[in-house]
């Protein structure tokens, strides 16, 4: 047992009840009123948050033994409901259980994605956006600017040109799916009493599942208008010393053998991840009219 453990654990050897929370008793700063919990019951607790059992580890040495030691046990995660009542939307990366399916999209992911994009193509990529956000900031200067937009903005252009080549040479596409974007981030952080009570998630009463499975069908139609537009630029941005990730995900499922797990819903899912994952900041946004 290690030191932090033997401080939080009762001289008896009895362990310490369950914390006693609820839905209810939760504050908005959640780590702070978890690390108070934490001073009472010790580094590693439970609590019920409605029907679901959560742990909460608190201390280095417990989350290295969980996410390092027994990385594979712990590897899986439970879906919010927004996620679970779509199924294709689990098809990525983050969603997906650890296996085969998980493994080939990782292995793919780093070798076309992190390894195979061009050093020098995403350099110049990232000094243009860079050069964009100061040349907003200068045009805005003596106004008050929202920083979560301009972070928003410049992090989007980045990960859409890395992954697509660039967006639709049609401007309204362009804003169009990046409504899409931001609807999924709001629903994915949305409070979803579905998460608390599984058994309610058929119901659907807040109306989450239905807005992902629309803003899903949305995806879909511009997904189609990125493929063809990405299959027009592969040539051209091979010759710039590197190619977008959609050009590589088609000619690895072109390579594919018949027993390979990975189809083009699975690119799907984990491209939205990387946009979402991405662009997705802890800023706090201003209200914004929709």
């Amino acid at each position: 047992m290690d030191e932090e453990t033997r401080q939080a654990t009762p001289a008896s050897g009895t362990p310490r009840p369950a914390a006693p929370c609820s839905l209810l008793s939760l504050e908005p700063d959640v780590h702070r009123y978890f690390a108070r919990l934490a001073r009472a019951y010790g580094p590693l607790f439970s609590l019920r948050l409605g029907t679901r059992l959560c742990v909460v580890l608190s201390s280095p040495a417990a989350v290295r033994e969980a996410l390092k030691d027994h990385d594979v046990i712990f590897a899986n995660r439970d879906p919010p409901a927004a996620i679970t009542a779509f199924p294709r939307a689990q098809h990525g990366l983050h969603w997906s259980p650890h296996g085969i399916v998980w493994r080939t999209l990782r292995k793919v992911t780093v070798r076309e994605f992190i390894s195979g994009g061009g050093n020098e193509a995403l350099r110049s990529l990232l000094r243009r956006e860079v050069r964009r956000a100061i040349a907003r900031l200068r045009a805005r200067e003596g106004e008050p600017v929202e920083v979560w937009e301009l972070v928003f903005t410049t992090a989007y252009n980045v990960l859409t040109s890395m992954l697509w080549g660039g967006l639709s040479e049609d401007g309204d596409v362009s804003v169009e799916f990046r409504a899409v974007v931001e609807g999924v981030i709001e629903l994915l952080q949305a409070p979803n009493v579905s998460d608390f009570f599984p058994a309610l998630v058929t119901l659907d009463l807040q109306g989450v599942g239905r807005r992902m499975k629309r803003m899903w069908d949305r995806y879909d139609v511009y997904w189609e208008k990125f493929v063809e537009e990405g299959g027009r630029r592969g040539e051209e941005d091979e010759r710039k010393g590197g190619k977008a990730f959609l050009q590589g995900m088609v000619e690895v499922l072109e390579r594919r053998e018949q027993n390979d797990p990975l189809t083009m819903d699975h690119f799907k899912a984990l491209f939205m991840e990387l946009i979402v994952g991405g662009t997705d900041t802890p800023f706090p946004r201003s209200p914004r009219s929709s």
